[in-house]
C-alpha cells in the first residue's frame, strides 16, 4: 500500500511538472517573444533579445525627446509605436504612451542617444540574413526598412527590399505593420511547394492597380473558405470606347460606377440629332459578370466574384486569389489603385 501511494505521489509530481512546463512554453506573450530561444530558433530570426531591447529603448528615448517639444510630432509618435511593437511590456514605453493619451506633460529624457547612432543600429540589424519566405522574417525586415526610411528616405537597400515585398503582394505600410502583434505572424503557413503563397487563414492588405487585369495576392484559398473584403481609395478606368471619343470615365471606389452600364459609357447621348454609330465593347473585357463598370472583381481558380467596395463570399473552388478592375476596354489608360483588405477564414 505504501509503495502504491509513493508511486501515485511521484506520478502526480511528474504530471504537475510537465503541465507547468507546457504552460510555460505556450504562454509566450509579445513581451517574451524574443526572449524565448525556441521561438527565435524555430523561425530563424537572427536578431538577439539584447539588440531588440536596445532598438526599442533607443526609439523610446528619441521619441520622448521629440514629443517633449511637440506631443503631436509625427516622427515621435511613429518611433513610440515602433518601441511598443518591439517591447510592449516596457514600463517606460507604457508611461510615455499614457502621457500622450492623457495629455500629461512629457519631460526631456536624460539619456543621450543620437539619431545617427539609432540609424546605425537599424541598418546593422536590417542587414542580417532574414528568412523572407517566412511571415515573421518578412514582417520584421519590412518594419526595419521602413524605420530606416523614416530618417533616410532615399536609402537604396531599404527601397529595393520594400519594392520586392510589394511586388509579391506583401503590405509594407508602416502603420499597418506596427498595428499587428508580432506573435500573430507565427500562425501563418506557406505552401511547401511554393513558399511565396500563404495557404492558411490570413488577414492581409494589398494594393490593386487599375492598369492590369489581375493582381496576385500571393494567397491560395481552399474550397469552402469564407473571404471577406473591404476597399479604400479610388481608381479610374481612364477613357472608354474608341480613342476618337476621348471619353473621361469618372473616378470611383471599389463599388464602381453605380447605375451606369457599359453601353451608356461607350455611347453617350449626342447633343445633335445625328445618330452615332454604336461603339462595341473592346476585346479587353475580361468578365461576363453583371456588375457596375469599374468595380472590384475577385477570382479564385476559374470562378469570378463581383466584390464591390465590401463583400463576403464563399470560395466555390480552390485556387490563388486574384483581384482586378471590371474593365471593358484597354487597361493601359487606367490610373490609381484600391487599398484592399481581405480575410480568409472558416467562418
Amino acid at each position: 500500500m505504501v509503495n502504491f501511494f509513493q508511486k501515485l505521489k511521484i506520478t502526480f509530481l511528474i504530471f504537475s511538472f510537465c503541465g507547468a512546463m507546457l504552460a510555460q512554453i505556450h504562454s509566450v506573450s509579445d513581451g517574451d517573444f524574443f526572449k524565448d530561444a525556441r521561438v527565435r530558433q524555430n523561425f530563424r530570426l537572427p536578431v538577439t533579445e539584447k539588440e531588440v531591447e536596445s532598438l526599442a529603448e533607443s526609439a523610446r528615448v528619441i521619441a520622448q525627446r521629440l514629443l517633449a517639444r511637440n506631443p503631436k510630432d509625427k516622427k515621435g509618435l511613429m518611433l513610440l509605436k515602433f518601441a511598443h511593437h518591439l517591447n510592449p511590456d516596457s514600463r517606460d514605453v507604457q508611461l510615455l504612451r499614457g502621457k500622450i493619451k492623457f495629455d500629461v506633460k512629457i519631460n526631456t529624457p536624460s539619456e543621450k542617444i543620437s539619431v545617427e547612432n539609432f540609424l546605425d543600429e537599424l541598418i546593422k540589424v536590417s542587414a542580417y540574413n532574414y528568412r523572407t519566405d517566412n511571415a515573421l522574417g518578412r514582417h520584421f525586415k519590412a518594419v526595419l526598412c521602413q524605420m530606416i526610411r523614416l530618417f533616410e528616405p532615399g536609402n537604396e537597400d531599404a527601397i529595393v527590399t520594400l519594392i520586392n515585398f510589394e511586388d509579391k503582394g506583401f503590405n509594407t505600410d508602416l502603420n499597418d505593420l506596427l498595428s499587428q502583434k508580432l506573435s500573430s505572424t507565427l500562425d501563418i503557413e506557406y505552401d511547401p511547394k511554393d513558399p511565396r503563397y500563404v495557404i492558411s487563414d490570413i488577414k492581409k492588405t494589398v494594393f490593386i492597380p487599375a492598369n492590369q487585369p489581375w493582381t496576385d495576392t500571393w494567397v491560395k484559398v481552399k474550397e469552402g473558405k469564407i473571404v471577406r473584403v473591404r476597399t479604400q481609395q479610388l481608381w479610374s478606368m481612364g477613357r472608354g470606347g474608341s480613342s476618337k471619343l476621348k471619353l473621361k470615365i469618372p473616378a470611383c471606389g471599389g463599388e464602381g460606377l453605380a447605375d451606369t452600364d457599359i453601353e451608356t459609357l461607350l455611347n453617350p447621348p449626342s447633343p445633335t440629332k445625328k445618330k452615332k454609330k454604336p461603339v462595341a465593347p473592346g476585346t479587353f473585357q475580361k468578365s461576363s459578370l453583371k456588375a457596375n463598370p469599374g468595380c472590384l472583381l475577385a477570382r479564385i481558380g476559374k470562378k469570378e466574384y463581383a466584390v464591390g467596395s465590401e463583400a463576403v463570399f464563399r470560395a466555390e473552388s480552390a485556387g490563388i486569389l486574384f483581384f482586378g478592375p471590371f474593365e471593358w476596354d484597354d487597361y493601359s489608360d487606367n490610373i490609381g489603385s484600391l487599398k484592399v483588405t481581405f480575410q480568409v477564414s472558416d467562418k
